[in-house]
């Protein structure tokens, strides 16, 4: 009963949001929270709340990586090195065709309709580093190996970025193994877009470029780009569509950024900058608003003294969610607003339906 209340109170905003509210709920919906460190082992409890019957169940596991597709949580699990899948009745069971096997990681990246999915699996012997890319329909048809790339001596290794809009083709990056853990932002070093219809492989425009996130949809890929004075971002915006490009100056004094989100309708969009202080003790994060028709950038929230991430916008594209990766707790902020708001004390981790 107390989770119950706790849920009633913290994320009825999520259900009543328009977002929900101009949908038919077509079979059942469940919104799915996270419960950080649970057990000092580091395990985690899911918590699925039930839309229609207002219950909550709730499965511990030590994972990362929790991403909702279709009608259940793909996750890895860090204690059995496997790629598992959780549901709402409790039910925890090994992902029927992502499996680790003798590689030494597995990234995934699933489409924003749910509909397809692509794993790259990484091997790692004394002949260098392979990498293995397979894309497959959500339920397992159609699987395809699309991309083998090495044995390399060199380190580098490609991972899946984002599929197209029409999940015609798929963005990966390359970068040298193991550089991503250093950043607290997922960055990316050499972006290419692979064709599922004929199998080119061409490099994004501008590539490779520096170290720095990204973020593709809507026909346009987003990225940032540090200044000469290393004290902000730009950000460069390329219309694939028309082949333009636009700069959008840097605002805030700040070096490090990441965690791009593009609105549905690709008109705006929303990341995290960060500053470390002098002495690396502690950190200030705010949230960007950049406008994609007027091609500008400002600040959207308050500084918070966490790295954020950004993970949804809500209210026709005029709020942000956000949630903090070293704490439980969801947030939003707002334009009109720039004072976050704890909406929950969990961290929100998407829907799934049945």
């Amino acid at each position: 009963m107390r989770i119950k209340l706790l849920f009633l109170a913290c994320v009825l905003f999520l259900w009543l949001d328009s977002s929900h509210a101009q949908e038919t709920v077509p079979f059942h919906t469940w919104e799915v929270y996270i419960e950080h460190d649970i057990e000092v082992d580091g395990t985690d409890r899911l918590h699925f709340v039930d839309l229609l019957l207002g219950n909550v169940t709730t499965l511990d596991v030590n994972g990362e990586r929790y991403t909702p597709i279709n009608d259940t949580i793909l996750f890895f699990d860090r204690t059995n090195r496997a790629v598992m899948t959780a549901y709402p009745d409790e039910r925890l069971v090994p992902h029927p065709f992502v499996s680790l096997g003798a590689a030494r990681r597995v990234d995934w990246v699933v489409s924003a309709d749910e509909r397809q999915i692509v794993w790259t699996l990484t091997y790692d012997d004394a002949s260098g580093l392979t990498t293995i890319s397979t894309v497959a329909s959500s339920i397992g048809t159609n699987q395809n190996l699309i991309l083998s790339d090495g044995p390399r001596t060199d380190g580098a290794r490609a991972l899946p970025v984002a599929f197209t809009q029409d999940n015609s083709a798929i963005m990966f990056d390359s970068q040298p193994d193991g550089i991503g853990d250093l950043a607290p932002y997922q960055q990316y070093a050499n972006l290419f877009q692979l064709s599922l219809v004929t199998g080119e492989i061409t490099p994004m425009p501008g590539e490779p470029s520096c170290f720095c996130a990204a973020a593709l949809w809507a026909g346009q890929l987003l990225r940032l780009d540090v200044t000469a004075s290393f004290n902000g971002f730009d950000i460069q915006r390329f219309d694939l569509r028309v082949d333009t490009i636009n700069t959008i100056p840097a605002a805030g004094n700040y070096t490090q950024g990441g965690n791009i989100l593009i609105s549905p309708d690709g008109t705006r969009a929303a990341y995290a900058l960060s500053q470390l202080n002098t002495d690396n003790s502690a950190v200030s994060s705010v949230l960007m608003y950049v406008d994609l028709v007027t091609m500008t950038q400002t600040q959207l929230s308050t500084p918070l003294t966490a790295y954020l991430m950004p993970i949804q916008w809500t209210e026709d594209n005029t709020s942000i969610l956000f949630t903090i990766p070293d704490r439980d707790g969801t947030w939003k902020v707002n334009r009109n607003s720039q004072a976050p708001v704890q909406v929950s004390t969990l961290s929100y981790v998407g829907v799934i339906e049945n």
